[in-house]
């Protein structure tokens, strides 16, 4: 358990000093998640400044990350469905209980890279049909709820200056 969340906050390698204390809190506190949470992010490892940025988003972090930074309202889950699928990591499409890796090597790609890139062209570029409701939906109520949620008219393009607010010195010129 120590290795898995230290592999998913910190590293894909995690410092094996940190992975031990990860452990030894989970077993003084009886499996409290919280506490070996706590100690997580309290450890030096965590807060490395070599970490910062080290982790490679899956393909649901990349996606999801990118709408809440464009605060792109979903109305019309099936682009984001079929980006996911082509990405690799359709919803619920993992069939063993392990769930699925979150190691940079299985999803940095040459695809995978590609389908990223398209992805944040056409959501920069307001080409995806997220924010309207689904051609064909079959249930009117939700898509007369969905209506009154959002505009239906086609969205402006993403503008750049709130990535540059958000992302900072990470994007080069």
């Amino acid at each position: 358990i120590g290795f898995k969340l230290a592999q998913y906050f910190v590293a894909d390698h995690p410092d094996p000093e940190l992975v031990a204390n990860l452990a030894r809190r989970f077993l003084e506190t009886d499996g409290d998640i919280r506490e070996v949470l706590r100690a997580l992010f309290h450890s030096p490892q965590f807060w490395d400044p070599s970490a910062v940025g080290r982790k490679f988003k899956t393909p649901y972090e990349y996606v999801v990350s990118a709408l809440r930074l464009t605060e792109t309202p979903v109305v019309n889950v099936r682009p984001v469905a079929a980006t996911l699928q082509q990405l690799g990591m359709p919803l619920y499409g993992r069939e063993t209980p392990d769930g699925y890796k979150n190691t940079r090597d299985v999803w940095l790609t040459p695809a995978g890279l590609s389908g990223r890139l398209n992805f944040a062209s056409a959501l920069g570029g307001a080409r995806l049909r997220i924010s309207e409701p689904a051609p064909g939906a079959q249930n009117p109520t939700m898509n007369a709820l969905f209506t009154n949620a959002v505009e239906t008219a086609p969205r402006a393009p993403v503008d750049y200056r709130r990535l540059l607010g958000a992302l900072g010195e990470q994007l080069s010129p």
